[in-house]
Protein backbone atom coordinates (compact mmCIF):
# COMPACT_ATOMS: atom_id res chain seq x y z
CA UNK A 1 0.00 0.00 0.00
CA UNK A 2 2.95 2.69 1.15
CA UNK A 3 4.37 1.64 -2.81
CA UNK A 4 1.38 2.53 -4.39
CA UNK A 5 0.86 5.83 -2.25
CA UNK A 6 4.62 6.96 -3.33
CA UNK A 7 3.85 5.90 -7.08
CA UNK A 8 0.70 8.09 -7.07
CA UNK A 9 2.79 11.49 -5.55
CA UNK A 10 5.83 10.54 -8.24
CA UNK A 11 3.00 10.37 -10.96
CA UNK A 12 1.39 13.72 -9.65
CA UNK A 13 4.62 15.64 -9.31
CA UNK A 14 5.85 14.65 -12.50
CA UNK A 15 2.39 15.13 -14.16
CA UNK A 16 2.53 18.94 -12.38
CA UNK A 17 6.09 19.59 -13.75
CA UNK A 18 4.63 18.37 -17.33
CA UNK A 19 1.71 21.29 -17.45
CA UNK A 20 3.64 23.46 -15.72
CA UNK A 21 6.14 23.20 -18.35
CA UNK A 22 3.49 23.41 -21.33
CA UNK A 23 1.79 26.46 -19.56
CA UNK A 24 5.21 28.16 -19.01
CA UNK A 25 5.80 27.28 -22.71
CA UNK A 26 2.54 28.69 -24.44
CA UNK A 27 3.04 31.33 -22.07
CA UNK A 28 6.22 32.18 -23.73
CA UNK A 29 4.77 31.38 -27.59
CA UNK A 30 2.08 33.58 -26.63
CA UNK A 31 4.27 36.91 -25.60
CA UNK A 32 7.17 36.15 -27.90
CA UNK A 33 9.05 35.26 -24.33
CA UNK A 34 12.65 33.92 -25.25
CA UNK A 35 12.89 31.33 -22.25
CA UNK A 36 14.17 27.58 -22.23
CA UNK A 37 12.32 25.89 -19.45
CA UNK A 38 14.46 22.87 -17.85
CA UNK A 39 12.03 20.26 -15.77
CA UNK A 40 13.63 17.82 -12.67
CA UNK A 41 11.23 15.05 -12.24
CA UNK A 42 12.86 13.81 -9.03
CA UNK A 43 12.52 17.56 -7.26
CA UNK A 44 9.29 18.46 -9.49
CA UNK A 45 10.39 21.95 -9.78
CA UNK A 46 10.33 23.87 -13.17
CA UNK A 47 13.43 26.82 -13.59
CA UNK A 48 13.30 29.11 -16.40
CA UNK A 49 16.59 29.94 -18.40
CA UNK A 50 17.88 32.68 -20.60
CA UNK A 51 17.42 31.62 -23.86
CA UNK A 52 20.03 32.37 -26.38
CA UNK A 53 20.37 35.43 -28.20
CA UNK A 54 18.29 35.99 -31.25
CA UNK A 55 21.06 36.85 -33.37
CA UNK A 56 24.47 36.56 -32.23
CA UNK A 57 27.37 37.30 -34.91
CA UNK A 58 30.92 35.72 -34.86
CA UNK A 59 34.21 36.82 -37.24
CA UNK A 60 36.54 34.78 -38.29
CA UNK A 61 39.56 34.83 -40.54
CA UNK A 62 39.14 32.39 -43.33
CA UNK A 63 42.44 33.62 -45.09
CA UNK A 64 45.30 36.68 -44.60
CA UNK A 65 43.20 38.61 -47.18
CA UNK A 66 40.07 37.15 -47.33
CA UNK A 67 36.99 37.48 -43.59
CA UNK A 68 33.58 36.20 -43.42
CA UNK A 69 30.98 37.46 -40.76
CA UNK A 70 28.53 34.59 -39.77
CA UNK A 71 25.06 35.30 -38.13
CA UNK A 72 23.03 33.04 -36.57
CA UNK A 73 19.25 33.83 -35.76
CA UNK A 74 17.30 31.57 -32.98
CA UNK A 75 13.49 31.53 -33.05
CA UNK A 76 10.99 29.33 -31.26
CA UNK A 77 8.14 27.37 -33.24
CA UNK A 78 4.66 27.24 -32.04
CA UNK A 79 5.91 24.06 -30.73
CA UNK A 80 7.97 25.50 -28.31
CA UNK A 81 11.16 23.50 -30.26
CA UNK A 82 14.33 26.28 -30.80
CA UNK A 83 15.89 26.58 -34.08
CA UNK A 84 19.28 28.06 -35.33
CA UNK A 85 19.46 29.29 -38.46
CA UNK A 86 22.18 30.75 -40.15
CA UNK A 87 21.50 34.21 -41.75
CA UNK A 88 23.36 34.48 -45.57
CA UNK A 89 26.31 36.81 -45.40
CA UNK A 90 28.52 38.05 -48.70
CA UNK A 91 32.43 37.53 -47.64
CA UNK A 92 34.94 40.92 -48.00
CA UNK A 93 37.96 40.45 -49.69
CA UNK A 94 40.65 43.07 -50.00
CA UNK A 95 43.03 42.93 -52.78
CA UNK A 96 46.41 42.56 -52.05
CA UNK A 97 48.32 46.24 -52.91
CA UNK A 98 49.70 44.21 -56.35
CA UNK A 99 53.52 42.79 -57.55
CA UNK A 100 55.82 42.77 -54.68
CA UNK A 101 58.84 45.31 -55.12
CA UNK A 102 61.19 43.57 -52.23
CA UNK A 103 61.41 39.30 -51.81
CA UNK A 104 63.52 36.71 -51.17
CA UNK A 105 64.54 33.34 -51.96
CA UNK A 106 61.93 31.52 -54.07
CA UNK A 107 60.37 30.74 -57.36
CA UNK A 108 58.26 34.39 -58.72
CA UNK A 109 56.07 35.00 -61.21
CA UNK A 110 56.61 38.13 -63.18
CA UNK A 111 53.61 40.55 -63.38
CA UNK A 112 51.70 38.75 -60.47
CA UNK A 113 54.19 37.91 -57.50
CA UNK A 114 56.87 40.44 -58.31
CA UNK A 115 56.86 43.83 -60.49
CA UNK A 116 59.61 43.90 -63.57
CA UNK A 117 62.21 46.53 -63.30
CA UNK A 118 65.87 46.43 -61.84
CA UNK A 119 66.32 45.33 -58.69
CA UNK A 120 69.73 44.75 -56.46
CA UNK A 121 70.03 42.58 -53.28
CA UNK A 122 73.24 42.23 -51.03
CA UNK A 123 74.43 38.80 -51.90
CA UNK A 124 75.24 37.01 -49.01
CA UNK A 125 78.66 34.44 -47.52
CA UNK A 126 77.66 32.26 -50.14
CA UNK A 127 77.43 31.88 -53.77
CA UNK A 128 74.55 34.30 -54.93
CA UNK A 129 72.37 32.74 -57.73
CA UNK A 130 69.48 33.80 -60.20
CA UNK A 131 67.72 33.18 -63.50
CA UNK A 132 65.15 35.13 -65.50
CA UNK A 133 62.96 32.31 -67.32
CA UNK A 134 61.05 32.50 -70.00
CA UNK A 135 58.70 29.28 -68.50
CA UNK A 136 58.74 26.95 -65.65
CA UNK A 137 60.03 23.53 -67.55
CA UNK A 138 62.80 23.72 -65.82
CA UNK A 139 64.81 23.28 -68.98
CA UNK A 140 67.89 25.04 -69.77
CA UNK A 141 65.85 26.36 -73.28
CA UNK A 142 63.56 28.31 -70.54
CA UNK A 143 66.56 30.13 -69.34
CA UNK A 144 66.80 33.86 -70.29
CA UNK A 145 69.79 35.00 -68.06
CA UNK A 146 71.63 33.36 -65.01
CA UNK A 147 74.14 34.77 -63.17
CA UNK A 148 76.53 32.69 -60.21
CA UNK A 149 78.62 34.29 -58.03
CA UNK A 150 79.35 35.51 -54.25
CA UNK A 151 78.27 39.30 -53.27
CA UNK A 152 76.15 41.68 -54.35
CA UNK A 153 74.20 40.92 -57.93
CA UNK A 154 72.12 44.08 -59.88
CA UNK A 155 69.52 42.13 -62.78
CA UNK A 156 66.76 43.69 -64.58
CA UNK A 157 63.66 41.63 -64.69
CA UNK A 158 61.34 42.24 -67.97
CA UNK A 159 57.78 42.36 -68.27
CA UNK A 160 58.21 39.70 -70.83
CA UNK A 161 59.83 37.20 -68.50
CA UNK A 162 57.90 34.50 -67.09
CA UNK A 163 59.53 34.28 -63.51
CA UNK A 164 62.53 35.22 -62.13
CA UNK A 165 63.78 32.14 -59.60
CA UNK A 166 66.63 33.21 -56.82
CA UNK A 167 68.68 31.74 -54.10
CA UNK A 168 71.26 32.61 -51.30
CA UNK A 169 71.52 36.48 -52.28
CA UNK A 170 69.24 37.84 -49.65
CA UNK A 171 66.93 40.26 -50.27
CA UNK A 172 66.34 42.22 -53.79
CA UNK A 173 64.58 45.31 -53.78
CA UNK A 174 63.86 47.31 -56.51
CA UNK A 175 66.01 50.42 -57.44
Amino acid sequence: MAEAVRTWRTWQLVATAVIALIIGIAAGAATGTKTTAVVSATQSTVSSLPAPPATRATTSTVAPTTTSTVALTTTRGTTGIISTTPVPTTPTTTSPPGPRTSFGVGTWKVGIDIAPGTYSAPGTTRDCYWERVSDFSGSLSGIIANHLAPGPSTVTIAPTDAGFITESCGIWTKV
